[in-house]
């Protein structure tokens, strides 16, 4: 098992905090499948749900990453262990977002559903939100970009 890193995870791009309170912020950060594939049980750390937030509404973007004809993939996205951006591979992913998700098979969005999501609750420190290779790709497509989009509310 692997921990990869999206742009938001990597430093690359700036973490996004709410400004005011009840007033939801908009996160979107995206991770490029690399060539040498991902593995079952492999974890990209997307984003940071800061202390004092909830998770209100997710949405998956997923460009088409399984291209074999007997697909395979799904994905988990959830509340990661640790602590954000810490690369110690021991760390773990939860499903509290989505549960063995196959969007990425085919590509396209999906919406949080779960009401497990729905009812995350605020904690006194900051956390990872995460996505897990529940099951990989028959047929990994090396390139294919994950995006996801949380709105969080203080």
């Amino acid at each position: 098992m692997a921990i990869y890193k999206s742009d938001m995870a990597s430093g690359r791009k700036p973490t996004v905090y709410p400004f005011q309170a009840n007033a939801p912020t908009q996160v979107a950060t995206n991770f490029t499948v690399p060539a040498d594939g991902l593995k079952v049980g492999d974890i990209v750390e997307m984003a940071l749900l800061p202390a004092g937030c909830t998770v209100v509404d997710a949405l998956l973007a997923l460009d088409k990453s399984d291209s074999n004809a007997a697909q395979t993939l799904s994905l988990d996205v959830g509340v990661m262990s640790g602590d954000w951006q810490d690369s110690n591979p021991a760390r773990s992913c939860g499903s509290e977002l989505f549960d063995n998700d196959t969007t990425a098979r085919s590509g396209g969005t999906a919406r949080m559903s779960l009401v497990s999501g729905f009812r995350l609750q605020k904690q006194p420190v900051n956390r990872s939100i995460g996505i897990k290779v529940e099951a990989q790709a028959a047929t990994l497509v090396p390139g294919a970009v994950w995006t996801l989009v949380l709105t969080l509310s203080a």
